[in-house]
């Protein structure tokens, strides 16, 4: 998981209770983790190559009537790991050695 989010709301109740969306495309989900509790998890691929970073705009409902909404907005900076493996310009390599030299 990415980050950890608590959610909050003063009112009692089923106007009390939240649920969590996620704003536009991303490569992220929202998963409930307990009563008003969420994780945000990656849901695909990160490069950093491609993306480097990835601003994520998570949006709180609640249940009220009329229900009522805030937004937050986090920059998330994607790491990079070693992902390219080594290339060689030809397919294979014709070297000689001589016999009995030191190592």
């Amino acid at each position: 998981h990415v980050a950890l989010l608590k959610i909050r709301d003063k009112d009692s109740g089923h106007n009390g209770e939240v649920f969590c969306k996620l704003e536009g495309d991303v490569p992220f989900k929202i998963v409930s983790s307990s009563i008003n509790t969420y994780k945000l998890v990656t849901d695909g691929v990160l490069d950093r190559e491609q993306t480097p970073e990835y601003n994520v705009t998570i949006t709180a409902t609640d249940r009220g009537k009329p229900p009522l909404s805030s937004s937050s907005s986090i920059t998330l900076h994607i790491g990079d790991v070693n992902d390219n493996a080594p290339v060689f310009q030809q397919p294979s390599y014709v070297v000689h050695v001589a016999e009995n030299n030191p190592p």
